[in-house]
């Protein structure tokens, strides 16, 4: 699921992919507002799983999960690696008898090696190699002249 992908898209998708781990509000929410929706932002990095850190009862019918989304691209597929991490909390409780995640609260993309190039303007990552450590990416315009002329 591509959360950048056009919104009716979309909120079918969430419905296929989420309908059976979430609450009916959580739900709705994110079908309203994606911006909490954990999902594929841009075509690669994807997301490949969520890392369980801790869980925590927090009462008779809930608990608290801490954990990281780690998303790789074809480079750590092949290498077993991760290419970004992101923090992920969870509540879990229970609606009409099942355990379903009631809330859901994303933290910021984390480093991790290889560094990743992420260009949110054409919507494209790749990995950059330990060797490009030190490197930077400087945008500018060029302006050449012709040979020939003006």
């Amino acid at each position: 699921m591509i959360i950048t992908a056009p919104r009716d898209y979309v909120n079918k998708s969430i419905q296929e992919n989420y309908g059976n781990l979430v609450s009916p509000d959580l739900l709705s929410a994110w079908q309203k507002d994606l911006q909490d929706v954990p999902g594929r932002v841009v075509s690669s990095p994807w997301p490949d799983r969520i890392e369980v850190l801790s869980i925590k009862k927090s009462s008779q019918s809930e608990y608290e999960v801490k954990g990281e989304i780690l998303e790789l691209t074809s480079v750590e597929m092949q290498n077993d690696g991760v290419a970004t991490k992101r923090p992920i909390d969870l509540s879990v409780g229970k609606v009409e008898n099942r355990w379903l995640i009631t809330a859901v609260q994303l933290g910021a993309y984390e480093e991790t090696d290889p560094k990743v190039y992420q260009n949110t303007q054409y919507g494209f990552n790749f990995s950059l190699p330990e060797s490009w450590q030190g490197n930077s990416i400087i945008t500018t315009t060029w302006e050449g002249l012709s040979l020939e002329g003006s």
